[in-house]
C-alpha cells in the first residue's frame, strides 16, 4: 500500500487515486454509500463536482468523495466483493490471476475485504454486470451508471490506470476475456435510468470518413478479388446470417468480429460503422436494443468496443460505389 502527505501536510489515501481520475469533474459526495452532495440527481453531470471540491464537501459534511462512470470517459471499474480475508493484500489465486494480467491501478475497498480495479475499456453489451467467482466473492463490472467510492488504498505495484483491453501483448483482449469468463450472457434488454439515451455515436470516432456504405462495400470487394484475406473474411462475415455464430462461442460474438472488421475498414468512424452493419446481413432487433442503464444499445456498446480494441485503419483509397 502507498501513503502519501496533502498539501496541508496530512496523510491522505485520496492523493494516491491517479490523476487522470482526478482531473476530471465527474465526483459527488457519499455517506454509508448514498449520495448527499447532491442527494438527488447525482447521475446528471451539472451535479458533479472536480475532486478538489468533492474532497471540501466531504470533510465538511462527514462524507467521502466518489468517482462517477460516464459512457463518454474511458474507464471501467471491476469490484471483486468478498473476496479475502481483513487484510486486503492477502487474496486468492483465482483473484491474483485477475489482477496481474490486467497490471492497472487497483485499491482496497472501503470493506476491506474487496478490491476496486480502474482501467480503461468498455462493458460489454451482451455480458450481465455481476459474476460469481470460482473460489468465493463477487465481480462486478461497471462503465456507466455507477459511482465508486475510490480509497487510495493502492495494492502492490498497481498505482497505474492501464488500457484493459491491451494491458498483454500475448493476449488480444484481457478486460473482455475477463468478462466472458465471469459474467452471465445477457439475455435481453435492460431497464434503463432514463427515457431516452443521452449517448452520442459520434462520440465514440477517432476520425470521420466522407464515404458512404457502397463505397466501403465496393472497396471490400475489390480487395477480395486481389486475394486480400482481410477483406475476404470481412465480407463473410458481412453476409453471414443474422444471429449466426459463425464459429464463434455465440452470435453476440460474431456480431463483435464483424464489428471490429468495420473499425479497421471504416477508419474508426462510428457512424459509417453502424451503417455498414446495418446494410449488412447480420443487422437484427437485438441491435436497437438497449443494454446499459443509461441507455446505449446493444450496438452502441459493440461499436464502443471494437473502436476501443482497434489497432490499425485502413490507410488506402476507398473504390468509390458509381
Amino acid at each position: 500500500m502507498s501513503e502519501t502527505t496533502d498539501p496541508q501536510g496530512q496523510h491522505s489515501w485520496w492523493c494516491s487515486i491517479p490523476e487522470p481520475l482526478r482531473t476530471r469533474s465527474q465526483w459527488v459526495v457519499t455517506r454509508d454509500k448514498k449520495p448527499i452532495k447532491p442527494e438527488t440527481g447525482w447521475n446528471d453531470s451539472g451535479n458533479q463536482f472536480s475532486f478538489q471540491h468533492a474532497r471540501r464537501l466531504a470533510e465538511e459534511y462527514g462524507g467521502e468523495p466518489a468517482y462517477t462512470l460516464h459512457a463518454d470517459d474511458p474507464y471501467v471499474v471491476i469490484d471483486l466483493d468478498d473476496v479475502g480475508p481483513d487484510e486486503p493484500t492477502k487474496v486468492s489465486e483465482e483473484v491474483g490471476e485477475i489482477v496481474q494480467p490486467l497490471g492497472t491501478y487497483t485499491e482496497a475497498s472501503r470493506s476491506g475485504t474487496g478490491l476496486h480495479l480502474v482501467c480503461e475499456g468498455t462493458q460489454l453489451p451482451d455480458r450481465s454486470v455481476k459474476g460469481n467467482l470460482s473460489d468465493r466473492g463477487t465481480i462486478e463490472v461497471y462503465d456507466v451508471g455507477q459511482y465508486v467510492i475510490l480509497t487510495g488504498n493502492q495494492i502492490g505495484p498497481y498505482d497505474t490506470v492501464r488500457d484493459g483491453h491491451r494491458a498483454r501483448d500475448d493476449v488480444d483482449d484481457v478486460l473482455s476475456d475477463l468478462q466472458r469468463e465471469y459474467l452471465p450472457t445477457r439475455s435481453g434488454s435492460v431497464k434503463t435510468v432514463t427515457e431516452q439515451s443521452q449517448f452520442d455515436l459520434t462520440s465514440v470516432s477517432r476520425d470521420s470518413v466522407s464515404v458512404r456504405v457502397e463505397d466501403v462495400r465496393r472497396t471490400l470487394e475489390e480487395y477480395a478479388k486481389d486475394n486480400h484475406p482481410d477483406a475476404q473474411r470481412t465480407l463473410d462475415r458481412w453476409d453471414s446470417l443474422a444471429g449466426s455464430d459463425c464459429g464463434f462461442p455465440s452470435a453476440s460474438e460474431a456480431d463483435i468480429a464483424l464489428v471490429a472488421d468495420l473499425a479497421f475498414w471504416c477508419r474508426e468512424d462510428a457512424q459509417l460503422i453502424d451503417d455498414c452493419f446495418r446494410a449488412s446481413n447480420r443487422m437484427r432487433e437485438k441491435w436497437d436494443e438497449a443494454h446499459y442503464a443509461d441507455g446505449r444499445t446493444y450496438g452502441d456498446g459493440t461499436i464502443q468496443t471494437a473502436v476501443r480494441t482497434n489497432y490499425d485503419t485502413f490507410s488506402c483509397h476507398y473504390v468509390q460505389h458509381r
